[in-house]
């Protein structure tokens, strides 16, 4: 019986934390919402972008290395 209550205990915790994250996070995307873009996001796309702009040129610079060694006739 006292497994159950413990159960039961942690259950209702986890309800109401779940709960009050989820209005917190609702009414707050609603002000981000009217507000625009905030500098957080911007900051993260921008860096995104450049990521994705390394992983773009490092695959490009590998390719053509072996590129040219396949081409090259000697090797």
């Amino acid at each position: 019986m006292r497994g159950t209550t413990a159960m039961l205990h942690l259950w209702t915790t986890l309800v109401v934390a779940y709960t009050a994250v989820r209005d917190r996070y609702q009414s707050m995307s609603r002000d981000e919402k009217e507000g625009g873009y905030t500098t957080e996001t911007v900051v993260f796309t921008v860096a995104l972008l450049l990521l994705a702009g390394i992983v773009i040129a490092a695959i490009t610079t590998f390719v053509n290395g072996e590129v040219i060694k396949i081409v090259s006739p000697n090797g």
